[in-house]
């Protein structure tokens, strides 16, 4: 039974384990502290938004994966616009006697987001992502930051620096991509409904069918060649940690995946994804966020690069900028090494209409 109050304008194997733990007993820490801060803050009276994060490895993100879709949906004749950036620094080789993975290189993904509320009850949206695939001209820089954090090098300094090389070799299928391309990815066209929202109680929940376009140049890794469907839903609770004045977020859906031109032989039908996060404001325009995404494996193989079930941190924060617009900054992070890249920059501008 949909429950609904007055409406509201606004849109929503591991050799590094050890150092993994330390990183995230130290994030948390960090992030707890942020909490416990500030304990008069408020965010301009609209709850924290999840992250536009996913997966940016090249060989899964040319499926779109979508990122956690918002909770609480636009108002009838209203626009949700979205511009989002992922800087991705890939450098990891993995072999075994049958298969062998090599990514290195670095993926620039930026997507245009635009919403529009039909009615009450209907959202529709497209995601329109533009890849480009480079050489890792910021080798030397996540070398640097490796340094200054206490992460190893170990597996980097294998890598000649500035080189482009994502490439898969198995007994089924290969793909290589070396020399650098940019172009259109796989765009996704969305319909949301709304489940439940209570602007009183700050919670809400929408369900989010998704159709992923095999609009991306799949020799080039900007999309997966195959006509993909998701369906997601939503929620978000700023009443059960009101305590602490935080904000609960949370998604979980499924995709399927139609046979297309990247790793045909070996990629699996239907993958499991979700999202689980945290925000607080800190002061009036200033909110800090964690934020667990997660997957099943895309490819049926025992190479951790692909084959693996993976689980990726953001830590940052989101700006209320005037006008009511935010803008998110955010710091990905693998928590099991190389099942997703080991460094994502992520930037995020969104805007009601």
């Amino acid at each position: 039974m949909i429950y609904r109050s007055a409406r509201h304008a606004m849109g929503r194997r591991c050799p590094h384990r050890a150092f993994h733990r330390r990183t995230c007993g130290t994030l948390g820490a960090w992030f707890g502290a942020g909490l416990a801060a500030c304990s008069g803050a408020s965010f301009a009276g609209d709850v924290v938004q999840p992250f536009l994060t996913s997966n940016q490895n090249p060989f899964i993100q040319i499926y779109s994966v979508p990122s956690p879709p918002p909770a609480r949906l636009l108002a009838p004749e209203r626009w949700r616009l979205a511009l989002q950036f992922d800087l991705t620094n890939n450098s990891i080789a993995e072999d075994d006697a049958a298969e062998s993975v090599t990514l290195d290189g670095e993926t620039y993904r930026g997507s245009l987001s635009l919403a529009y509320g039909l009615s009450e009850w209907w959202e529709a949206g497209i995601v329109i992502p533009y890849v480009m695939q480079r050489r890792g001209v910021f080798d030397h820089f996540i070398e640097q930051w490796h340094d200054t954090f206490g992460l190893s090098n170990r597996k980097r300094t294998a890598f000649t620096r500035d080189q482009l090389n994502f490439s898969y070799a198995g007994n089924s299928d290969s793909q290589q991509l070396d020399e650098p391309v940019e172009g259109l990815g796989d765009i996704r066209l969305t319909l949301s409904h709304p489940l439940y929202e209570d602007d009183v109680a700050g919670r809400a929940a929408s369900v989010q069918a998704g159709l992923k376009l095999p609009s991306g140049d799949a020799a080039g890794l900007l999309g997966s060649g195959g006509t993909d469907l998701s369906l997601q839903v939503s929620a978000i609770d700023a009443a059960l940690l009101s305590a602490w004045k935080a904000t609960l977020f949370w998604s979980a859906g499924m995709l399927w995946l139609g046979d297309g031109d990247v790793l045909d032989p070996i990629r699996r039908d239907y993958v499991a994804i979700g999202a689980l996060g945290l925000g607080r404001p800190v002061t009036e325009r200033i909110a800090l966020k964690v934020q667990l995404d997660a997957h099943s494996s895309f490819y049926d193989t025992d190479l951790q690069a692909l084959g693996a079930n993976t689980v990726q941190l953001t830590v940052g924060g989101e700006i209320r900028l005037p006008g009511g617009d935010r803008l998110d900054l955010g710091l990905v992070e693998n928590l099991f090494t190389d099942t997703t890249p080991d460094l994502v920059f992520h930037l995020a501008w969104r805007s009601i209409l």
